[in-house]
């Protein structure tokens, strides 16, 4: 039987996958929610106005047109069946390949943590990023025109010491100094990032 595999998720892993499969003229199905792929690691500049979002998004279709083996399927999933190697789509199509790839990503993990999920802005996807990024924009702006008086109006609290806590907690650090230099801002808010172990950036070497 020719190869035909299924790729779900179109970010790093899934991008990957199918263009290197897609170099060997392998047949592959790429199946993801969105028509564009993410460039994960750049949202925090996205979320602290640093970039426009159209500059970390890429249309899958972009990606792949030098790759006529590999064929585009914009669509949510709603059940991956792992033994039949088949994905079933919200419209109820079902697609069948010899091989079936996960790369579906990850989603937020709160721990548990009362209000986390309610009142947290996470940052996994572009829309993430454009949520708060208009969320910080409101405060902001709301403090240069002088009605952010209440203590801590503008403070921010970054969960998470890994590389896109400590790059969102730099960037926005950036904002508000470059917002107090030139004399926009009265004073910056404070910044605190939160981890739960004992340093951060600890999946990295010494």
């Amino acid at each position: 039987m020719d190869a035909h595999v299924l790729v779900l998720g179109g970010g790093l892993a899934g991008v990957a996958c199918a263009q290197k499969l897609g170099d060997e003229g392998v047949d592959v199905t790429l199946v993801d929610r969105n028509d564009y792929h993410q460039f994960q690691p750049l949202l925090y500049q996205v979320a602290s106005s640093q970039l426009p979002a159209e500059d970390i998004a890429r249309p899958h279709r972009a990606i792949f047109a030098a790759h006529p083996s590999v064929t585009l399927v914009t669509s949510d999933v709603s059940q991956a069946k792992l033994s039949e190697r088949s994905l079933v789509l919200s419209d109820g199509e079902v697609l069948t390949g010899s091989h079936l790839v996960m790369a579906a990503g990850a989603r937020p993990n709160f721990f548990g943590v009362p209000g986390a999920a309610e009142y947290a802005f996470p940052l996994y996807s572009v829309a993430d990023a454009e949520r708060l990024r208009l969320h910080l924009q409101q405060q902001l702006q709301d403090a240069l025109d002088g009605g952010a008086s209440e203590p801590g109006a503008i403070d921010v609290v970054v969960v998470g010491g890994g590389p896109t806590g400590v790059e969102t907690t730099g960037a926005l650090a950036e904002l508000m100094q470059a917002l107090q230099a030139t004399g926009s801002l009265e004073s910056v808010g404070q910044i605190t990032i939160v981890d739960r172990s004992p340093m951060l950036l600890g999946q990295f070497s010494d």
